[in-house]
């Protein structure tokens, strides 16, 4: 099937009247379209109307509650829990955002949990608000069992992705989000779809021998982490801070009769930099200008702004095989 462009626009609305058709909650069903939309703007592109057909997976599990309403729930000064009702995230994360970083503008720092909460994004997503709001913002996540830790062989942690943000004076907020395995998953499954294999091993296959075809790595189920034993020691930090505060569920803890989900919580750290230095993001200044004329350096995460100028201006080309995937969903496409 050949190539189709769609402006950020229609994916959005396309992807609202999706999840409304699958019995999202209007509130829920905006989150994710914004969700989809900047996926698709900024990337990673693993993230956007890939993910679709796994959005639904999860929806017709039954485990979630696709019509909750987010409880916000004040725990000290400077402690904010959002209980998500057994559903997917990001629509509390929104709901709870503007009193968090009122939080954090009063208190200097803060820490905000999600409980009984599933997600599927991309976490940059939820921390740039954060630092365009002029604070720092750490996020970290947990996840289903995808991981082994380094010299293991069966998975003991999620793919556990981290997230930064930090407010800048004279650019765009610098902002990175990444997981603790070698290859994130959903970039697992878009490598998949695309046909192709990795440079070099990314996990183990069901016999635990390692290799580098999405296909096995899928059907194994058990990852590498990036850096050896420093992603494994990243990953057992972020399952306490993810996991642990939040009251959900360590991977360790996934029954796999819940299907493609696992409440385990997000955990987001903020802190207003013109609390404790009012020149912040002067003083920030020297330290980007390192990457300046350094070869072929360039800030963390600012790749994405090629990306999201073309999307602005030219839309967004979906390659046959997305397309194929979102007819067969029942997507009607222009």
């Amino acid at each position: 099937m050949t190539t189709i462009s769609l402006s950020l626009d229609q994916i959005e609305q396309l992807s609202r009247e999706f999840f409304l058709q699958e019995g999202f909650s209007k509130r829920l069903a905006d989150a994710l379209a914004l969700r989809m939309r900047l996926a698709e703007r900024d990337g990673p592109a693993s993230h956007g109307l890939a993910m679709l057909a796994y959005y639904r997976q999860v929806a017709q599990s039954g485990k979630l509650d696709l019509m909750a309403e987010p409880d916000i729930q004040t725990l000290r000064p400077a402690l904010m829990a959002v209980d998500c009702g057994d559903s997917f995230a990001q629509a509390g994360l929104d709901a709870a955002r503007p009193g968090f970083i009122e939080m954090v503008r009063t208190q200097g720092t803060a820490t905000l949990f999600t409980r009984r909460a599933h997600y599927i994004a991309a976490l940059r997503h939820d921390v740039l608000p954060l630092a365009e709001a002029g604070l720092i913002a750490i996020m970290v996540c947990g996840s289903r069992p995808w991981v082994v830790p380094h010299g293991g062989t069966r998975a003991a942690f999620g793919t556990n992705p981290m997230a930064f943000a930090c407010p800048c004076s004279d650019r765009p907020p610098v902002v990175w989000d990444q997981a603790v395995s070698r290859k994130a998953i959903s970039d697992v499954r878009l490598v998949k779809e695309e046909g192709e294999v990795f440079d070099a091993p990314a996990g183990l296959d069901s016999s635990g021998q390692p290799t580098n075809d999405p296909a096995e790595l899928i059907d194994g189920q058990r990852l590498f982490t990036y850096g050896a034993h420093k992603g494994t020691a990243m990953a057992l930090m972020i399952e306490v801070l993810a996991a642990g505060l939040s009251g959900g569920r360590f991977a360790a803890e996934y029954d796999a009769k819940d299907g493609p989900t696992n409440p385990s919580g997000q955990t987001i750290i903020a802190i207003d930099p013109a609390a404790a230095d009012p020149g912040f993001t002067d003083h920030l200044a020297v330290l980007l200008d390192a990457f300046n004329n350094n070869g072929d350096a360039r800030i963390p995460g600012d790749g994405r702004f090629s990306r999201a100028a073309h999307a602005g201006k030219q839309g967004v080309d979906l390659p046959g095989w997305l397309v194929e995937r979102l007819t067969v969903l029942g997507i009607n496409l222009p």
